[in-house]
């Protein structure tokens, strides 16, 4: 081939590119990849091309479908299925294309709960830093933290594990990083290894002699409390502490009583939550009570 040739092929390649970023720019809807229940997973993290496919395939299946021909919302199905864990099913698949379904639009109206939890009313008396990793998470919890409404407060978790995350990094699970910020926050007093991982947090008081499981004790307010993550573990060995690693969940108690009690979780629902647990959830790892 001559360098006329290669020339003009680029210039054809050129003029493609340019009639694909008029259709893209013709799409005005805004761009958000959380959508409704399917979660999309770039091959790399860093792989931006990627990114901006999925984005660019988001929009056309969120347009009317007067807006984009059959063939474009093939490609856009299709590669959602390759980059997402949940395919579409057959019939979902054949509704998006012919346009008679499409992508849920975002919503700018963000959903946050107005806390204004008291401190606790316990009938046992509270070590001075159980009521201290009570306040802090208290006040935490009491801003009302969101992952978009307030993102440079998680960011502030993450800087305390010098972690440079600012907050904005949705989809990276914060509750080790939360849990972590409250146990400083509060003196750590026992010098328990703060991480992003609550596993390492949990082997780590194991080790301590702080861990209670839950057939030994009954929680009480300012404890911390783990539970499992992932399936396919013995919950003896994982409450043993052994040094393995595996997905977890962490909070501080609240209230407890006989039969169930509430934790201040970080990472729940977009933000910092109350949450009601019982004594009989089979993830329910243990809880770790600080000495003074």
């Amino acid at each position: 081939m001559s360098a006329s040739d290669k020339n003009n092929d680029g210039l054809l390649t050129l003029e493609k590119l340019e009639k694909l970023s008029k259709i893209t720019a013709a799409i005005a809807i805004p761009v958000l990849l959380a959508v409704g229940g399917w979660i999309f997973q770039a091959q790399s993290q860093n792989n931006k091309l990627s990114h901006d496919y999925v984005k660019l395939a988001v929009d056309i299946l969120r347009a009317d479908k007067d807006s984009n021909d059959e063939a474009l919302r093939t490609w856009a199905v299709d590669l959602l299925n390759e980059y997402s864990e949940v395919k579409f099913l057959d019939d979902a698949r054949d509704s998006l294309i012919s346009g008679e379904i499409t992508l849920p639009k975002p919503t700018s109206k963000i959903s946050i709960p107005k806390y204004k939890l008291a401190p606790p009313k316990s009938k046992v008396i509270l070590s001075s830093i159980q009521k201290k990793l009570i306040d802090v998470a208290l006040g935490e919890i009491n801003s009302n933290v969101h992952e978009v409404a307030s993102y440079e407060r998680i960011g502030k978790y993450w800087h305390s594990l010098g972690m440079d995350l600012d907050g904005k990094d949705i989809g990276v699970s914060w509750s080790g990083a939360f849990i972590s910020w409250v146990i400083d926050q509060s003196g750590n007093p026992n010098k328990v290894l703060l991480s992003s991982a609550n596993y390492k947090i949990w082997n780590d008081s194991v080790s301590k002699g702080l861990a209670i499981l839950p057939s030994e004790e009954k929680p009480m307010p300012g404890d911390l409390v783990f539970f499992l993550r992932q399936d396919g573990l013995n919950i003896q060995t994982v409450r043993a502490g052994e040094k393995i690693s595996f997905r977890s969940h962490s909070g501080v108690v609240y209230e407890s009583s006989d039969k169930s009690f509430s934790s201040i979780e970080g990472n729940v629902q977009n933000g910092i939550r109350l949450r009601e647990n019982t004594y009989d959830d089979n993830r329910l790892i243990g809880f770790v009570r600080f000495k003074e």
